[in-house]
C-alpha cells in the first residue's frame, strides 16, 4: 500500500496559473494572430456590421422632430426592432465562436 501511495505522489503534476492580466494579454495576442492568418473572418464581420449599420440608418432616415403620438410610437417600434435584430445577430455569430474556440484552448 505504501508503494502505491508514494508512486501516486511522484506522478502528481504541479501547475502554475498565470495572472489575469497576462492571460488577457495572451488571449488578445492569439486572437489577433488568428485574424492575421484568417482574414476572411474579419472581412465577413466588417461586411456584416456595415450592412447592419446601413439598415438601421435607413430605418431612422427622415423620422423628423415631430412630437406627435404616432411619431413617438414609430421611434419606439424602431428601437424594439434594433434590439431584436441585435439579439438575432448574436445567434449568427455562433459559427465564428466555434472556429475561435481553438484560440482559447
Amino acid at each position: 500500500n505504501e508503494s502505491i501511495i508514494e508512486s501516486q505522489k511522484k506522478e502528481e503534476i504541479l501547475t502554475v496559473r498565470s495572472s489575469g492580466v497576462s492571460a488577457v494579454f495572451e488571449l488578445t495576442r492569439r486572437y489577433f494572430l488568428n485574424l492575421w492568418f484568417n482574414p476572411g473572418i474579419l472581412g465577413t464581420r466588417v461586411a456584416m456590421y456595415s450592412m447592419l449599420a446601413m439598415m438601421v440608418g435607413a430605418l431612422f432616415w427622415d423620422v423628423g422632430n415631430d412630437d406627435s403620438y404616432a411619431s413617438v410610437q414609430s421611434r419606439i417600434a424602431l428601437l424594439f426592432y434594433c434590439a431584436a435584430f441585435f439579439v438575432f445577430m448574436s445567434v449568427a455569430v455562433l459559427p465564428f465562436t466555434v472556429i475561435e474556440r481553438a484560440i482559447v484552448d
